[in-house]
């Protein structure tokens, strides 16, 4: 069943490509002749599968190196090695082809949240995507949560996923492609809730209380305000970028709290999280420009 899944949901991320690609770019221009699209998706494909891999190779301790890489395994892949690896594929497809590299980078988001949804719904048939353990027989119940195969309820961390996955797809702006700002709000606004999904999550790669996945969003949301810069100025700029080095500092502590400072309330840590982490969004997207036109 495992198996299945991965395969699956790369399936639904071609789907969604060839989906997406027919019904808004082919209106956009000749698609670099025809040869973008096939270049753009076996390339995404190939360094979505080997980098989700990679990452887990890395991060993912001794036993995940005792098998193949092409491991049967869904928990020996990651999601942000597939997100980082689909665009590095599309940004060396769009210098093969000698085509504008934003016009790959806006329409890879839809896909991505459009196929992550239908993966993250079929978790349920897994052993993952779990969080804390449920006592209260109240809440009990799917999709709140889901029971192991010793009766016991976990929080279904994977449905609230594949929930914030589809209403980003839903609300995600549908820019003019080419410019950048679908790709900017697509990622900026995964990667901070994915950094508050990584926290709920039970088993996921970490190093001590350092949870990899939600570091890698973090440099993502870093990154993606670096690049703003040449918008708003070295001081404006700037600012943002230490407005953003506080949200770190506060998911840090965030993170020690929830592993040593117990006489804190879980409920008051997430508070804090979940406050930080949609206050750093707005900030960042009603001040920056969020395009990439200056991008060749």
């Amino acid at each position: 069943m495992g198996t299945f899944l991965s395969v699956f949901g790369i399936g639904v991320l071609l789907a969604g490509l060839v989906y997406i690609a027919a019904e808004r770019y082919f209106t956009y221009n000749a698609f670099c002749q025809k040869r973008f699209f096939p270049v753009c998706t076996l390339l995404s494909l190939l360094l979505a599968i080997c980098l989700s891999r990679v990452n887990t190779l890395i991060f993912g301790g001794f036993m995940t190196r005792q098998r193949s890489f092409l491991s049967l395994y869904p928990y020996d892949y990651t999601v942000l090695g597939f997100l980082i690896g689909a665009f590095l594929g599309a940004w060396i497809a769009a210098y093969l082809c000698h085509e504008k590299v934003l016009i790959a980078l806006d329409i890879l988001p839809f896909a991505f949240l459009g196929s992550l949804t239908i993966e993250r719904i079929f978790e349920v048939f897994s052993d993952f995507g779990w969080g804390a353990l449920v006592y209260d027989s109240r809440w009990q119940f799917f999709p709140l949560s889901t029971a192991d195969m010793y009766g016991q309820y976990h929080l279904s961390v994977f449905f609230f996923e594949a929930a914030a996955a589809l209403i980003l797809f839903i609300l995600l702006p549908k820019n003019k492609i080419g410019t950048g700002k679908s790709f900017f709000m697509g990622m900026l606004v995964f990667s901070l809730s994915q950094m508050f999904f990584e926290s709920l999550r039970s088993e996921t790669l970490r190093f001590g209380f350092v949870r990899i996945q939600q570091a890698e969003c973090f440099l993502i949301v870093l990154v993606l305000t670096l690049t703003q810069i040449r918008y708003l100025g070295t001081r404006r700029g700037i600012g943002l970028a230490v407005l953003t080095l506080i949200l770190l500092a506060v998911m840090i502590f965030c993170e020690y709290a929830l592993d040593k400072l117990t006489e804190i309330p879980t409920l008051v840590i997430y508070l804090i999280m979940c406050l930080s982490l949609t206050a750093t969004g707005i900030i960042i997207a009603r001040t920056t420009h969020g395009g990439f036109e200056h991008v060749k």
